[in-house]
């Protein structure tokens, strides 16, 4: 379900660059020339953020596949197949991969205003996710319940967040 999201958001933008790119007037003078240049900047500057996105996106699309493992692990788990440690080894892994797509994020330097709003919305849900699964880790590896509970929070924000996120972004 996430990667038709990720490839109508992939899309969406697609097009809404394509419309915005393009609209110039044959009998340009100086300043409407000036102004052409202005624009194919502010698309160049526009674009560099835009493969900022499709980067966070793929990550977090390979997150939700190392996530489908976790739950494969814990069936194999259950199954007496894999043991505790190798499940939580699992949790750990995911949970490091949350907290580079936050470091990531927040590292990132974005050279235009254009998708302020949105880059925000990302922003909060991978702080949630991150924390969501650092504590889901501390949780398993304490057999915390309460953690446990307090993790799930995190997760039901995330989700919030990152369906605002691709609202926002028109998928």
């Amino acid at each position: 379900m996430k990667k038709i999201l990720i490839l109508m958001l992939l899309l969406s933008m697609t097009l809404s660059f394509t419309a915005c790119g393009s609209s110039k007037d044959e009998t340009a003078d100086t300043t409407q020339e000036t102004d052409a240049a202005a624009v194919d900047t502010t698309t160049d500057t526009v674009d560099a953020d835009y493969n900022q996105l499709l980067t966070l996106i793929e990550s977090i699309t390979a997150h939700d596949e190392l996530n489908a493992k976790i739950v494969t692990n814990r069936d194999l788990y259950i199954a007496g197949e894999l043991t505790l440690e190798d499940l939580n080894n699992g949790i750990l892994e995911i949970s490091n991969d949350s907290q580079t797509m936050l470091a990531t994020l927040q590292g990132a330097t974005w050279t235009s205003d254009t998708y302020n709003d949105k880059i925000a919305l990302l922003t909060e849900a991978i702080e949630a996710l991150a924390q969501g699964e650092k504590l889901s880790y501390d949780a398993a590896v304490n057999n915390d319940e309460d953690t446990l509970t307090e993790s799930q929070t995190y997760m039901d924000t995330y989700q919030e967040k990152i369906d605002a996120f691709f609202t926002a972004m028109g998928v």
